[in-house]
């Protein structure tokens, strides 16, 4: 589904040597690597934000391009550990970004809320809460849920559980790595990803 081939990137100095790695669908990836070593610039390389100085990345075994990556955002989940708090309140935000003419189509029950809700051990009165009033691991929450709701099935998540307690990363790292329609690229240093019979690991600290 998604292949890194022969990347070299540099910031300043080599990030990226050579580097190749293959996903194929329904594969669960973590990267895991010491600050620098390049996590977030690979996500944001299959997102079309950075481009790589020499080498490919491919989508369905296509070059992506400028017109390519739009296809692959739309059926590709972001969640980055860092969600903004800004003046609204959950279900505020997520109705907003439902409106999104990309995401129009959708149109998530509230049974189906209600559900995704309880799989993150949210309460139901949740999406009244404004996100200035929440906790980092609650605001990661909030995107999360978003993500899920968008009904996508490629997911990549940048260390989504860093700011939550262990029963609770548990919970959301079950979610992912064992939903089989599920494709996941994820940035991880929390053993409970990194242990998990799914999961499998590029590190690199040796893919420099």
């Amino acid at each position: 589904m998604i292949s890194f081939e022969n990347i070299f990137l540099s910031w300043n100095r080599p990030i990226f040597q050579d580097f190749n790695l293959e996903i194929l669908p329904g594969q669960k990836w973590i990267l895991k690597g010491a600050s620098g070593t390049g996590k977030s610039s690979l996500l944001k390389m299959l997102l079309g934000f950075v481009r790589p100085d020499k080498g490919a990345v491919r989508f369905e075994g296509q070059i992506l391009d400028s017109q390519l990556v739009w296809d692959l955002r739309r059926r590709a989940a972001y969640v980055s550990q860092d969600i903004p708090i800004i003046d609204q309140t959950a279900g505020e935000t997520l109705s907003r970004i439902l409106n999104y003419k990309a995401n129009r189509h959708l149109s998530p029950s509230q049974t189906e809320i209600m559900m995704h809700l309880d799989s993150l051990a949210l309460p139901e009165d949740f999406l009244t809460t404004p996100l200035n009033k929440m906790s980092g691991g609650e605001r990661q929450r909030v995107g999360i849920l978003i993500a899920l709701l968008l009904d996508r099935t490629i997911f990549l998540l940048d260390e989504i559980t860093a700011a939550l307690d262990s029963e609770t990363s548990q919970l959301i790292a079950q979610r992912f790595m064992t939903d089989e329609r599920i494709t996941l690229l994820a940035i991880a240093h929390d053993e409970i990803w990194l242990r998990h019979p799914a999961a499998l690991i590029c590190d690199l600290g040796n893919n420099r």
